[in-house]
């Protein structure tokens, strides 16, 4: 399972270092000096890697943040499932 990750390093990049960075987006804020990468890490080693490619280009981390993953799409409920607690006072069925 991958995970989306966003980067955040101070400055911004080149066009060269961008190219660096080809597989990820990249979201710049021109609010601040930061370039914002953000995009899929299949596993634990790419994700060291990336981080590895950052210092190995003197690059500033500023933040490394993982988002959770999507929640899988859940099918409708079915209301024939539904508890006596969810049903309302006149669908409550007779407990005796």
């Amino acid at each position: 399972m991958s995970f989306t990750y966003e980067v955040r390093i101070k400055g911004r990049l080149s066009r060269a270092l961008l190219a660096e960075f080809a597989r990820l987006g990249l979201v710049a804020d021109s609010r601040q000096v930061e370039t914002q990468l953000h995009g899929s890490v299949v596993d634990q080693a790419a994700l060291y890697g990336l981080v590895r490619r950052i210092e190995a280009l003197g690059l500033d981390l500023i933040e490394l943040r993982r988002y959770p993953p999507d929640p899988p799409p859940s099918d409708a409920a079915d209301p024939a499932d539904a508890s006596d607690e969810d049903a309302g006072p006149d669908r409550r069925r007779d407990a005796s």
